[in-house]
């Protein structure tokens, strides 16, 4: 395995550094509640049954 290199993104800025796809039935929002390493964490709305929230990122590496 070879390192490529290093992505960093935080929530206290809110998501803005990298490209990040967010949907489902309720978006994510920014809070300094359930904090783990940093001053804030992201959270989803409620949900019921059947019904899903994600974040994601797609990142394409190249060779140089």
């Amino acid at each position: 395995m070879q390192t490529v290199g290093e992505f960093t993104e935080g929530f206290e800025n809110g998501l803005t550094s990298l490209p990040w796809i967010l949907g489902g039935h309720s978006q994510p929002y920014i809070t300094t509640d359930y904090k783990n390493s940093g001053s804030k964490s992201i959270r989803f709305g409620n949900i019921t049954n059947n019904q899903t929230s994600y974040f994601q990122i797609t990142i394409t590496l190249t060779q140089p």
